[in-house]
């Protein structure tokens, strides 16, 4: 590997910071140099930090660069630093040993270290590193050997922080099991051909040796180049790769830094921390509102509402994270006119920055169309197949969505409408995007749309129809149900200010237990009026939204009736 600039060390100094904090280091680092013969099971959220991890206060050093240091159950030392000048998170592991370490006869085993931890783990698997960073948008494993230390050096997307932090862990405590002596002989070969190249055929390569050589005696560690000799690196054995393994690279003998713009440790107790998948988030709020005045109220709470940064007047302002409107058109209409290498060149980009999204079979298709999360995307000759295959695709792709977001339940002609699934396929969230951006969690609210009634014929005002729950088939919820007009006409046409119904209003149900619920223009009689939901003169929509809805709504094993047409307005 090559020695990194001045330049470049400076920049790591600077340290670090992260949302996966201490939670993810317990688990990912921690666990596997504990308990060796343990494999890793996900890159995933790692669990909680055990409560005996002790932590340091927050730390002023050098050009007041704030820092926060724990130190692990293992003995691992942890650096945090919050840096805001770039949207990545930079991870440096280091190991505290270097050339000065070794013994005379047995030169050159730190730099070795160097060449072998970016080879192969038991989990990452060969060259697994390197595509792990391609994939998620890294900027590729470095590292550099000196004297006192070894540092293994990434930088990536602060939403793959996770990622890297279990390889980190699997590198350190399972990479050993994978260096062979065919492993090593190869890497002997690389390390002398090294060797070669910046020293021995290189002019004045060995002034700094020399120089060292002239300042130290021959038995002081500063002695010998950090490089180790020849004969001494044909004379390593797997025994002897092993045996410097188990006596340096122990948690207790490396620290891992980690720096970038996330934010720090603990939250408030009266806070509630949510975790965004993605470096950007839209954030929605929602107040009940009983009636027309009640409005008013909920518009002046909204705005005393702020987005600020967590660490408060501690970040600069010049680095404190922009707050933007929320698009006003689906992303899937606007990428509709995107021309095929615009659109190919943002997803390349995009994949990159959230590598959550990325799937296998999603990679393996783009890759046949040179697409690559990271990679400047060069677009093919026009007529080639590829170029071909990616128009063919982008539209096959639209018409999917537009399928999928238009699906109604073959029954009752209602639909889900913007809600997702806990964990949602690609295809349905895109499908939530066309028909809304800002979708909330299914288990939160379940939004349900009805726009034809149970013959299929579109709903209008010029029809009564009524919606009829059976009794013990009311709307299954944990809070509470609303039926409302969607697209509905200007306030004004509303009869009586009344835009909705829900289990909160005082319903009439029928003897026998049913909820009859009337959608039409002009007022019924007045022994149903309770159940009434005016509709405008139009076509219009209803939808439905369960808040806290139960697990068979949110299976499909219950749906809303149907909307059946009575006849006629009433004059």
């Amino acid at each position: 590997m090559s020695k990194i600039s001045h330049k470049a060390r400076s920049g790591l100094a600077r340290l670090l910071l992260t949302s996966a904090a201490v939670s993810a280091l317990t688990l990912a680092v921690a666990a596997p140099v504990l308990a060796q013969t343990r494999t890793p099971t996900s890159a995933a959220a790692p669990s909680a930090p055990t409560q005996t991890a002790m932590q340091t206060p927050m730390q002023t050093r050098g050009e007041l660069v704030p820092v926060q240091t724990f130190t692990l159950p293992n003995g691992l030392s942890v650096v945090f630093h919050i840096d805001r000048s770039d949207p990545v998170t930079a991870v440096v592991l280091a190991a505290h040993v270097g050339s000065a370490r070794e013994t005379p006869g047995r030169t050159g085993f730190a730099h070795m270290f160097e060449h072998l931890f970016f080879l192969d783990s038991e989990n990452l698997g060969p060259g697994g590193l390197d595509k792990l960073s391609s994939r998620i948008g890294g900027s590729g494993a470095n590292g550099s050997t000196s004297r006192d230390a070894t540092d293994y050096l990434q930088t990536v997307p602060n939403d793959a922080l996770e990622k890297m932090i279990w390889a980190e862990a699997d590198k350190l405590g399972y990479f050993i099991n994978t260096v062979t002596d065919p492993v090593l002989a190869k890497e002997k070969q690389v390390v002398k051909n090294e060797k070669r190249q910046s020293y021995d055929n290189r002019p004045y390569g060995h002034t700094m040796s020399v120089i060292m050589g002239a300042l130290y005696p021959a038995d002081h560690p500063y002695n010998w180049p950090v490089i180790g000799s020849l004969a001494d690196l044909d004379a390593a054995t797997l025994e002897d790769v092993r045996d410097f393994y188990r006596r340096w690279y122990t948690p207790n003998n490396t620290t891992l830094v980690i720096a970038g713009p996330q934010w720090r440790d603990g939250i408030d107790p009266e806070s509630k921390l949510l975790r965004a998948a993605t470096d950007a988030v839209w954030i929605v709020t929602r107040l009940t509102a009983d009636n027309i005045a009640d409005r008013e109220t909920a518009r002046t709470l909204l705005a005393t509402q702020r987005i600020t940064p967590s660490e408060g007047a501690s970040v600069s302002p010049a680095f404190a994270p922009p707050i933007l409107e929320p698009p006003v058109r689906a992303s899937v209409e606007a990428i509709a006119d995107l021309s095929p290498e615009i659109f190919l060149h943002r997803l390349a980009v995009l994949l990159a920055r959230h590598p959550n999204m990325q799937t296998r079979e999603g990679l393996d298709a783009l890759a046949q169309i040179d697409v690559t999360p990271g990679r400047p995307y060069v677009p093919p000759r026009r007529d080639s197949k590829a170029y071909q295959a990616a128009i063919r695709g982008l539209a096959d792709g639209l018409g999917r969505i537009r399928h999928a977001a238009a699906a109604t339940h073959p029954s009752s002609g209602w639909r889900q409408l913007y809600s997702l699934p806990p964990h949602p396929s690609p295809l349905e969230r895109a499908s939530a995007a066309l028909l809304g951006l800002g979708a909330p969690a299914a288990d939160s609210i379940l939004h349900m749309i009805c726009e034809t009634d149970h013959e299929g014929r579109p709903l209008s005002g010029g029809e009564r129809y009524e919606c009829c729950f059976p009794a013990g088939g009311r709307p299954p919820v944990d809070a509470f149900w609303s039926l409302s007009l969607h697209d509905r006409p200007s306030h004004g046409e509303l009869l009586l200010h009344r835009h909705a119904l829900s289990d909160r209003d005082r319903l009439s149900p029928e003897a026998n237990g049913d909820l009859r619920l009337l959608v039409q223009h002009t007022p019924p009689s007045s022994d149903h009026a309770a159940n009434w939901l005016p509709s405008p003169s139009g076509r219009f929509a209803l939808v439905l939204q369960l808040f806290g809805p139960k697990a068979h709504a949110l299976s499909g094993a219950w749906s809303p009736p149907p909307l059946r047409r009575i006849g006629g307005a009433a004059s």
